[in-house]
C-alpha cells in the first residue's frame, strides 16, 4: 500500500484523514515514533558482526572439541605408560621375591646337604 493511498496509516492521524496536502508538508502532522534496534545499538562500525561471531564461535567449539580430544589422547597414553611401568615394576618385584625365595631354598637344601654328609660323616667315623 503506497503513502497516497492510505497516509493515516504511516503518520496515525486517528481523528482525521491526512490530506494530500498535508501528506506535502508535513510540518503539522505528528510522525508516529519508530522504534527500531538502532537507537539501543551502537554504532554500525562498532556493531559486532554476527556472521563472524557464529563463525567464531563454531570454529572456538570445534578447537575445544580437539583440545579436549588430545588432552584425552595424552592422559590415555601417559596412563598407558604408567599402567606398564608399574606391571614391570611388579613383575619385577615379583621375579625378585621369587630369586629370593629360591636362593633361601637352595641355601637350606645345601645346609641340610652338609649336615646330612657331616652326620654320615660321623657315622662313618664312629663306626
Amino acid at each position: 500500500m503506497s503513502p497516497k493511498t492510505a497516509p493515516h496509516l504511516l503518520y496515525g492521524a486517528q481523528d482525521q484523514r491526512v490530506s494530500p496536502e498535508n501528506d506535502k508538508s508535513p510540518d503539522n502532522v505528528k510522525e508516529l515514533t519508530n522504534f527500531t534496534l538502532d537507537e539501543f545499538l551502537p554504532a554500525p562500525h562498532n556493531r559486532p558482526d554476527l556472521r563472524k561471531m557464529s563463525v567464531s564461535s563454531s570454529v572456538h567449539c570445534s578447537q575445544t572439541a580437539e583440545a579436549i580430544n588430545g588432552l584425552m589422547m595424552m592422559m590415555m597414553t601417559m596412563m598407558t605408560i604408567l599402567m606398564m611401568m608399574m606391571m614391570m615394576m611388579m613383575m619385577m618385584m615379583m621375579m625378585m621375591l621369587m630369586m629370593m625365595m629360591m636362593m633361601m631354598m637352595m641355601m637350606m637344601m645345601m645346609m641340610m646337604m652338609m649336615m646330612m654328609m657331616m652326620m654320615m660323616m660321623m657315622m662313618i667315623m664312629n663306626a
